[in-house]
């Protein structure tokens, strides 16, 4: 027969790692404005709308303030390193057209660089050109307990450099060809029009005597 203490134990554990564990949902991370929104060392991110609303909806109920909790947007880079915007965000609500107190201010887009930092606060890396990562919100309260996290999404690069000088110089060879040969067909034709004129004025000299 099992005691009555561990059972009751292991049900209080129970209960405890159920209503702390945080939910994770299927979310649309998006960039905020198509391609335009991305650059070489920035990506610019749409905020996370109705993310609030479905930790609510799946909770079967509003169990913290929403002015009381912020997002955090972490990155996962293609090496699995992690990091985090330097900033939280306040929790939008699930529209940009919605009343809003003048209390919660929403950004118009999370900015994804030129600098990001690494999870644990101990170092700022820069966002390369050409560099993907995966992106996830995750909603904490204000006493730092992750309420909602969003499953990572799909890669999201940033722009590749552009061209560099050498590969713009060896794409113009064979033009760079012919103007060495314009230029020198040039230099010739105004040495010769120049010792024509030379010749012409010594046969006017020659024939004023």
């Amino acid at each position: 027969m099992v005691p009555a203490f561990p059972r009751s134990l292991a049900a209080v554990l129970m209960i405890l790692c159920c209503c702390n564990s945080q939910l994770v949902v299927d979310y649309d991370i998006a960039l905020f404005n198509g391609e335009v929104s991305r650059l070489a060392t920035l990506v610019w991110l749409s905020p996370a709308y109705c993310l609030f609303e479905k930790w609510v909806e799946q909770r079967g109920g509003e169990l913290t303030m929403r002015s009381s909790a912020s997002v955090q947007v972490e990155l996962l880079r293609e090496d699995n390193a992690t990091f985090v915007l330097p900033q939280r965000y306040s929790v939008p609500f699930c529209n940009d057209f919605s009343p809003k107190p003048a209390a919660v201010s929403t950004p118009l887009a999370y900015q994804m660089g030129p600098n990001v930092a690494c999870i644990d606060g101990s170092c700022i890396e820069h966002v390369l050109p050409g560099q993907r990562f995966r992106v996830r919100y995750i909603i904490y309260s204000v006493s730092e307990e992750a309420l909602v996290t969003t499953k990572w999404s799909a890669p999201i690069a940033t722009r590749d450099d552009p061209p560099s000088y050498s590969s713009i110089d060896a794409d113009t060879t064979p033009r760079s060809g012919a103007m060495v040969v314009i230029t020198t067909v040039l230099v010739v034709a105004l040495f010769l029009l120049l010792l024509g004129f030379a010749s012409m004025l010594a046969a006017r000299s020659k024939f004023a005597r």
